[in-house]
C-alpha cells in the first residue's frame, strides 16, 4: 500500500470514485469542497489517499490555514462540521493519519494537525466542545409531524396561519443579507458572498436556497445541501423581529416534507456547541445529538487549541464585533473568517 497526494486530474477522478463507492465518505469529502475552499480563501489543500492494487482505499483531505493571529495548522476540513479520513478498514485509516503527522505536518511546518470525526476512535487529544443533530423521516410527512414534540406542531400550525411563503432557488443575495445580519447579531465575522455561490456552482444538482416571505419580503433564508439520503440545512439565518410568525419552524418544516415526499431518510440541522441555545432549538425538533470528536495531532503546542465561541476571548471579541456599523462589519468580516475555520 502507498500513501500518495492527490495532484493530478485523474486522481481526482479515482477519488470522486472511492467517495461515490464508500457509503461512509460524505459531502465535504468530495473535491468540489475543496475548490469551494480554495476559490473562496485561498487556503491550499493537500489531499492524501492510499492506493493498493491499483485502487484508492483510503482518503483524508487537509488544508493548511497560515494565520498570524490562529497560528499556522492543517484542519480536515475547513468550514465543515466534519470530515477527517475515510478507508475501507482501520489500518488503511491509520496509515494516512500518521503520514500527515509524521510527513506532512513536519514538511509544512504545523503547529498542529486537526481532525474532525463522528467517531471516538483514537487516542489523541480531543475536544468535545460540539455536536450535530438529524431528524430521522421515517415514513410519510404525517407520520413525521406526529411523532415531533407537541410544543413544535404547535408552533409549525401557527405559522401556517400567517401570510408566509415559500420560495425555492431564491437569489442569493436575499439569503446573504439576512445572514449578514444575523451574524453580526452573533458577533460572528461572516463569510463572503463568494463562499455561497461557490458552493452552489460547485455542487447545482445538489444545492438549492429556501427562503421563506412575509409580503413577498425573506424574512428566513437557508441553504439546503443534498447528500444520499439527507437534507443539510448548512447555514440558515431569520430576522429577530418576526420570530413570533415562526419562519423558521415554517422553512423548516416545508424543507422536511419536501425531504419526505423526495424518499430522504434523514434531515441534518447541522453543528452547534454542545448545550446551548441553537442545540436546544435542534433538540425541540426532536432531532437525536451525535457528539463530533475534534481530535488534534499537537506538533509545537502542548495547549489544546480552543478557537470556539465558547472561549471566553472570542466572546470578548463577540461583543466588540457587535458593536461595529453593520457596513464595517460586513467590509471586513470575510477577512477575518477565512482563518476562524
Amino acid at each position: 500500500m502507498e500513501i500518495k497526494l492527490l495532484q493530478t486530474e485523474n486522481d481526482e477522478k479515482r477519488w470522486e470514485d472511492f467517495v461515490r463507492r464508500n457509503t461512509s465518505a460524505i459531502l465535504y469529502q468530495q473535491i468540489g469542497w475543496r475548490n469551494v475552499v480554495e476559490r473562496t480563501y485561498g487556503h491550499k489543500s493537500y489531499y492524501l489517499f492510499a492506493e493498493e492494487d491499483g485502487q484508492v482505499v483510503g482518503i483524508l483531505p487537509l488544508f493548511l490555514i497560515n494565520s498570524r493571529i490562529f497560528g499556522r495548522r492543517l484542519v480536515s476540513v475547513p468550514f465543515a462540521p466534519y470530515a477527517g479520513a475515510c478507508a475501507n478498514d482501520d489500518n488503511t485509516l491509520r496509515l494516512l493519519v500518521d503520514e500527515s503527522e509524521k510527513r506532512l505536518a513536519v514538511d509544512l511546518n504545523a503547529e498542529y494537525i486537526e481532525f474532525r470525526g463522528r467517531a471516538s476512535d483514537t487516542d489523541l487529544p480531543v475536544d468535545t466542545t460540539f455536536v450535530t443533530s438529524t431528524l430521522g423521516l421515517e415514513g410519510s410527512a404525517e407520520t413525521v409531524f406526529k411523532n415531533l414534540p407537541q410544543n413544535k406542531r404547535r408552533n409549525i400550525t401557527k405559522s401556517m396561519k400567517r401570510e408566509l411563503t415559500v420560495t425555492w432557488a431564491d437569489k442569493l443575495e436575499d439569503f446573504y443579507s439576512l445572514y449578514n445580519r444575523n451574524m453580526h447579531n452573533l458577533g460572528t465575522p461572516p463569510h463572503s458572498i463568494k463562499f455561497f455561490a461557490n458552493i452552489l456552482g460547485e455542487f447545482p444538482d445538489s444545492s438549492t436556497i429556501l427562503s421563506v416571505k412575509l409580503n413577498n419580503i425573506a424574512i428566513y433564508s437557508a441553504i439546503l445541501l443534498f447528500y444520499r439520503d439527507t437534507v443539510i440545512d448548512f447555514m440558515s439565518s431569520t430576522i429577530e423581529k418576526y420570530r413570533q410568525l415562526y419562519p423558521a419552524d415554517f422553512g423548516i418544516w416545508y424543507a422536511i416534507t419536501y425531504a419526505c415526499e423526495k424518499g430522504f431518510r434523514y434531515f441534518d440541522f447541522g453543528r452547534s456547541i454542545k448545550d446551548s441555545s441553537n442545540h436546544e432549538f435542534k433538540r425541540r425538533w426532536g432531532a437525536d445529538t451525535q457528539q463530533l470528536y475534534y481530535y488534534y495531532y499537537l506538533k509545537k503546542t502542548e495547549k489544546l487549541p480552543h478557537l470556539s465561541p465558547s472561549n471566553s476571548k472570542y466572546e470578548r471579541l463577540s461583543k466588540i464585533w457587535r458593536r461595529l456599523p453593520l457596513i464595517v462589519a460586513n467590509g471586513l468580516g470575510p477577512t477575518i473568517r477565512r482563518n476562524i475555520v
